[in-house]
């Protein structure tokens, strides 16, 4: 018997959540605090100006990204507009929200997760915490499967503490391998900053 493969496609929609802890030290924190006294923003609004960084005069960062990261998480919030929709050859099988796939009032869950646990609650001297909210297609992905079962796919979920305690979802695997992701189409709703000098 051949394997019959299956065109699949998962895609993520709704609300996005980005949560990066980093380190900076005390020089760069004043530099910054300064550009965005330049720029007559608070930090928070400096960050997003596309001058901030080549006001810096640090060559190596030339994005938020590029600072030195403790952990990252990009995924889908646990939010009412938030979706996971599950297509096979063309046709949508599944739409699940969040919440299913962690239901703790069932006997045995429904669904493999993995989840992750991030504190966002003790943040140490120079650290800083960037939180991003977006909306649109978070994690779009589409794959060929021989023989596609939804029970052999694994949910990744972080559960973030503080900061609102959120849920998101990060990864999907399928038989214990990350599936190729999309880059995300979303735009940004809101963007903070929090930190500690």
């Amino acid at each position: 018997m051949t394997d019959q493969y299956d065109s699949i496609r998962i895609s993520l929609v709704g609300v996005g959540y980005m949560i990066q802890k980093s380190k900076v030290n005390e020089a760069l924190l004043a530099r910054m605090f300064s550009v965005a006294a330049k720029l007559k923003s608070s930090l928070n609004d400096a960050l997003l100006d596309a001058e901030f960084f080549p006001m810096l005069g640090v060559p190596e960062l030339k994005s938020i990204s590029d600072l030195e990261i403790e952990y990252s998480y990009f995924g889908l919030l646990d939010d009412p507009r938030s979706r996971i929709e599950i297509w096979k050859n063309g046709k949508r099988k599944t739409i699940l929200k969040l919440m299913q796939l962690y239901n703790k009032e069932l006997l045995f869950p429904l669904y493999d997760l993995k989840l992750e646990e991030v504190s966002a609650l003790a943040i140490k001297e120079f650290e800083m915490i960037v939180t991003e909210l977006s909306i649109g297609t978070v994690l779009d992905v589409t794959v060929r499967i021989p023989n596609f079962s939804i029970d052999n796919l694994q949910f990744k979920i972080c559960e973030v503490r503080g900061l609102g305690n959120q849920k998101l979802l990060f990864d999907v695997l399928y038989e214990e391998k990350t599936l190729f992701v999309r880059i995300p189409e979303t735009l940004i709703t809101n963007f903070s900053v929090y930190f500690k000098a």
